[in-house]
């Protein structure tokens, strides 16, 4: 019978990318919930800088179990939705890359390759 050895983790790097990860998610979080009036009148006044800044929304919005959906209604009513189909693009992309390098941290504290 083969027996099976699970290799001891570094629980403290494991414990700081984890809290700092919640962290980050509950500030996005209590920003883009109580300010979304104050998002709004700010990509208004920004013009088309304000597009540049929501593919840095849909990035954080990645790292949250916010949906996007309402972001992508309020920007299509306030740009149009050819411009934001464009956007949701590439905030989508950008989100998948903070997925992945928020994954990958993990992964490597892990050492999930070295498990027999």
């Amino acid at each position: 019978m083969t027996k099976i050895t699970i290799p001891k983790l570094d629980r403290s790097k494991l414990a700081a990318v984890l809290i700092t990860a919640l962290v980050i998610i509950l500030i996005v979080i209590l920003i883009l919930s109580q300010n979304m009036d104050g998002i709004r009148a700010f990509l208004l006044r920004s013009g088309k800088i304000g597009l540049v800044i929501s593919v840095g929304l849909y990035g954080l919005l990645g790292a949250t179990p916010i949906p996007s959906e309402p972001l992508t209604v309020l920007l299509s009513a306030l740009y149009g939705p050819f411009y934001i189909t464009i956007v949701r693009h590439l905030g989508n992309l950008l989100s998948g890359m903070v997925e992945y390098y928020i994954g990958r941290q993990i992964g490597d504290i892990s050492d999930f390759e070295k498990t027999p």
